[in-house]
């Protein structure tokens, strides 16, 4: 195998290096010229928003989707307020209700007072619109709540103003006072000087109204000399004020002479309803003074200024309903396309709904059918496996009658061996031993056809024939049986005549032969699975050829049997034979699984 040089690998490990780091640096480029081109975007916005709102609220929303799909949602909802603000400039104030309603939810979980502020001046904004001015008042208090004065001095102060302007158009002048005098406490935080001659200029509007004509004039006057005439809509509604003290007061000269000064400003502000309310005040000072001559003149400036002013509000007003008219027939226009988008989507829906249907119908058709064939597959199977089952159950039964009837004859001869042993032993004893074997063969005869029978019944049947075989032994055999706590007699049950052969060899092998006293201990219990049977005595065995043969054949004949008995079981019998040569007794195990 050729070796790679280290060199090639210092190369390649280095390529890969520099690799990653032009991949990391595009990404970063590309990412810095994204948020770029995202803030022209934004400056654009801004700066068209209100000459064009209809252009800054296509580059609104496309700011949206980008900074929704950088998960910056932050940006995100300060532009959703700003395009909101665009909505309200085109009377769409269902839209626009709706963008402030999530930007609230929003910025309320992030306790952003800042944006809470432009939310709810925005609302109020809606609110005003819809002459709802007690909502208004209610959403630009909680806007001027969210200002701290010591971190956003302006936006407190022109809250306030706004506050005060709703509270004059609904004539709560107290209130606007309050909120004017408020704002004055912040002038010193501003640092703007058109926020206080506009203050002023307001608190002598509002000191007119309140009748308090000295702090009116007073504060008209300062307005005045910090304006310098640079503000021309202040100005004029300082003079204005001014000529109206005056006039409450019955000092006619300098009223006109302010009002004079006031039509001046209006004209070259441009102000037709603030033309005509002046030359209203005018007229009255020319009726009180008796100068009908200047009073016609006035009246016909009136005239003029009231067409004048009819017109303009007519074309105000013909705007305003073109405005309304276009946004309404591009809402219908789009709410049309959406509607016929949804019943587009509610066809193709109803017809995917029929293709699924059909497929539905087709597999559960597919699916039944093969249940239908798989059913009658499996029972026809079911059915030649319970016939095997049935034939097998057969063959074992005559097979267990087979060992059973091997079983009966071998147990006869012993008998008749025994009875002539006694005849030998005991001739007196030979008639009642006779009448006792003939009660135990009916006994055995009466339940030769069991195959299968209880733990309880199998014991119950040993201890008839140990007692049986006590009759002929008498002392010289003993017994004992041991069942544990946990067996349960009744339930268990087992092959036919299972102990009897076992003891019948110990008798015949371990007593009869050697005829020496001999115990035999029977313990039953459960382990697991199976159950326990052990067989001990301590019988004195004579052990030569026959009497192991035959000793042999009785066992194998059981062991044939139990392997039938539980062929169709998943645990098999276990049958083991021991022989003590300390004392020359028998030992035997057996251990059946539990059905």
């Amino acid at each position: 195998m050729k070796l790679i040089p280290k060199n090639s690998i210092i190369n390649y490990i280095a390529l890969f290096v520099l690799s990653c780091i032009v991949f990391c640096c595009n990404a970063f480029a590309q990412k810095q010229l994204n948020i770029a081109n995202a803030d022209s975007v934004k400056q654009k916005a801004i700066s068209i928003q209100f000459s064009n709102p209809d252009s800054a609220i296509i580059l609104y929303k496309d700011l949206c989707k980008y900074y929704q799909n950088n998960k910056n949602l932050d940006a995100y909802y300060t532009a959703q307020i700003r395009l909101a603000s665009c909505y309200a400039m085109q009377q769409k104030n269902n839209e626009t209700l709706k963008i402030y309603e999530d930007c609230k939810k929003y910025f309320t979980q992030k306790n952003d007072s800042l944006n809470l502020h432009n939310v709810y001046s925005g609302i109020a904004g809606v609110c005003y619109n819809l002459n709802d001015s007690k909502k208004a008042i209610q959403y630009l208090e909680m806007a001027e709540k969210m200002c701290n004065a010591n971190k956003h001095p302006n936006l407190k102060f022109i809250s306030l103003l706004n506050l005060e302007n709703c509270f004059v158009m609904t004539n709560q002048y107290d209130s606007a006072l309050k909120c004017c005098l408020q704002a004055g406490k912040l002038l010193n935080l501003t640092n703007n000087l058109s926020f206080e001659y506009g203050l002023k200029s307001r608190l002598s509007l509002l000191y007119y109204l309140k009748h308090q004509y000295g702090l009116a004039i007073e504060n008209a006057l300062t307005a005045l000399r910090l304006s310098k005439n640079s503000d021309k809509r202040v100005a004029m509604d300082a003079y204005k004020v001014l000529g109206l003290c005056y006039l409450d007061r019955k000092k006619f000269i300098e009223s006109n002479l302010y009002l004079d000064s006031a039509v001046l400003m209006s004209k070259v502000i441009n102000s037709q309803k603030d033309y005509f309310e002046i030359l209203q005040s005018k007229f009255q000072i020319d009726t009180l003074t008796h100068n009908y001559e200047r009073g016609c003149e006035n009246l016909l400036k009136i005239i003029d200024a009231k067409d004048s002013l009819y017109e303009t509000n007519k074309n105000n007003l013909t705007r305003e309903l073109l405005v309304k008219y276009e946004a309404e027939k591009r809402e219908s226009e789009k709410k049309l396309l959406e509607t016929q988008k949804k019943l587009l989507q509610i066809e193709n829906a109803r017809r995917s709904d029929v293709i699924v249907q059909q497929r539905v119908l087709i597999t559960v058709i597919i699916l039944l059918s093969s249940a239908v064939i798989g059913l009658l597959f499996f029972y026809q199977k079911y059915r030649s496996k319970q016939q095997k089952k049935m034939l097998e159950k057969e063959k074992i039964a005559a097979e267990l009658k087979s060992l059973k009837s091997q079983l009966n004859p071998h147990f006869i001869q012993n008998i008749f061996q025994l009875i002539s042993n006694q005849v030998i032993i005991n001739p007196s004893q030979v008639s009642t031993f006779l009448q006792k074997t003939a009660n135990y063969f009916r006994s055995v005869l009466y339940s030769s056809d069991i195959t299968v029978q209880s733990l309880e019944d199998e014991i119950l049947f040993t201890e008839k024939y140990v007692e049986f075989q006590q009759l002929l032994f008498q002392d010289k055999l003993t017994y004992h049986i041991d069942i544990a706590d946990d067996v349960d007699c009744y339930e268990i049950m087992v092959p036919a005549m299972l102990l009897q052969p076992f003891i019948e060899n110990s008798v015949k092998y371990g007593l009869q032969l050697s005829q020496q006293p001999m115990h035999i201990n029977i313990n039953i219990l459960i382990s697991g699975n199976y159950l326990n049977i052990v067989i001990i005595d301590n019988g004195h065995f004579i052990h030569n050829e026959n009497n192991v043969n035959d000793k042999s054949f009785g066992i194998d004949l059981i062991a044939k049997r139990l392997e039938l008995f539980y062929q169709n079981t998943n645990q098999k019998p276990i049958l083991t034979t021991t022989a003590d040569d300390n004392n020359n007794g028998f030992k035997v195990s057996l251990s059946l699984p539990l059905k």
